[in-house]
């Protein structure tokens, strides 16, 4: 690709960072600057890029003046890209601080609230035409009271991700499935006890395993238009009570109807920036159910650059070239992970996924957390216990959603 010459600035300090700053090294050999509130261990002692942990830097007045006081220190232009929800949400109420020393591109404040609130998003699927599960409301207020007329098991997840992400309460998970009406209200009691007090969503339990889950990663053209968009066929997802739900290995899919439906669905609603839909397709009919979006490419997103499309190319083209690419759809075939090859071979039980697997991964097979070009001494021990601990917290916590497992 064409070497442009600018500074990526990444919002975050998670894989998904990382996973963005070697994007933007394979394309341009580039380093790419992360700053974020905390940095990870997948984002230390690299050669791809900088580090910097910054107090508070979630506090819109601190993000403010550290990017104005870092954009001294860059010459030539800087592409500013989020790399987690609330760093979007922040991007977002701030845009007018930064626009005139930074690149970037998200969405409008009020369109993350319309899909990034859970019940909201609902509301915007129901206008749409967009499956999702049945889906109720609990609040703070009514909990207690409250029994679902959903048959059990079902799924409780927060409204506000990021302010649950913020509450501490013991037992805590991600998303917690339920299973009767015992652990139904202990799970809602522990929850109220903290310092979370939006809604809760309750949700019909869509049946199947991992590998009936799917996921979108697209990137819409500031001003509006999607120019690229990807599908892919989860693996495996992490069991850990936080990691439920976050995509631990990915292969390649192709549904371009379903592709399409969705792109129709952005331009619609004027959505500008990188976007991450997670979607389950239910064995029962064939029929997909949207979960949520997140307003930043996925955590899992270097699977997109992995399958022989690099995400740092469509914002690179958009904002610093100043070109207009052709809407693509992403069709590459490759096996993604970020967890041993033992592990995808003991949990996935589906004979026709698992020959899919083998299939996609003798095509191309990409831990992206492990590169020849990035494996400094402390990199490879960190990744060496990392894996390593994996096999651990899949035997510990395999399917254990439930509040009392």
């Amino acid at each position: 690709m064409e070497r442009p010459e600018f500074t990526p600035v990444l919002l975050g300090g998670d894989q998904n960072v990382y996973g963005m700053a070697r994007s933007f090294y394979e394309a341009y050999q580039i380093k790419s600057v992360c700053v974020a509130k905390i940095n990870f261990p997948v984002t230390l002692n690299s050669t791809i890029l900088t580090n910097h942990a910054v107090d508070d830097f979630d506090k819109p007045d601190v993000s403010v003046s550290y990017l104005r006081k870092l954009a001294e220190d860059i010459s030539g232009k800087r592409l500013l890209v989020s790399c987690g929800d609330n760093y979007s949400r922040l991007l977002s109420q701030c845009s007018e601080s930064l626009c005139d020393l930074y690149e970037f591109c998200v969405p409008k404040l009020e369109l993350i609230d319309k899909l990034c609130v859970k019940e909201n998003f609902y509301a915007t699927c129901r206008e749409f035409g967009l499956s999702y599960p049945k889906t109720e409301e609990v609040t703070k207020e009514n909990f207690r009271d409250f029994t679902p007329s959903i048959e059990y098991p079902v799924v409780i997840k927060a409204s506000d991700s990021v302010a649950y992400w913020n509450c501490r309460f013991e037992g805590k998970k991600k998303v917690f499935v339920a299973h009767s009406e015992k652990e139904f209200k202990a799970t809602l009691e522990a929850v109220y006890s903290s310092q979370y007090d939006k809604e809760l969503i309750i949700q019909e339990f869509i049946p199947g395993a991992d590998d009936c889950m799917r996921v979108i990663n697209a990137y819409c053209k500031k001003g509006g238009g999607v120019r690229f968009i990807s599908l892919g066929h989860i693996i495996l997802e992490e069991h850990t009570a936080q990691g439920i739900g976050s995509y631990a290995a990915i292969m390649g899919a192709n549904d371009d109807e379903l592709c399409l439906k969705i792109k129709d669905f952005l331009e619609k609603i004027g959505y500008e920036g990188f976007i991450n839909i997670d979607l389950k397709r239910d064995p029962r009919n064939g029929d997909y159910k949207f979960f949520e979006i997140n307003p930043r490419q996925g955590r899992s997103s270097y699977f997109v650059t992995a399958s022989g499309h690099n995400l740092a190319h469509f914002l690179t083209e958009d904002l610093i070239l100043k070109e207009k690419g052709e809407f693509e759809i992403g069709h590459g075939e490759c096996v993604w992970s970020i967890i041993p090859k033992k592990i995808i071979n003991k949990y996935v039980k589906d004979p026709e996924t698992k020959k899919e697997i083998e299939r996609q991964m003798k095509k191309s097979y990409v831990r992206h957390l492990w590169w020849k070009h990035d494996r400094t001494p402390k990199r490879a021990l960190s990744f060496a216990v990392n894996q390593y601990h994996y096999f651990k917290k899949y035997r510990d916590n395999f399917n254990k959603k439930g509040f009392f497992d």
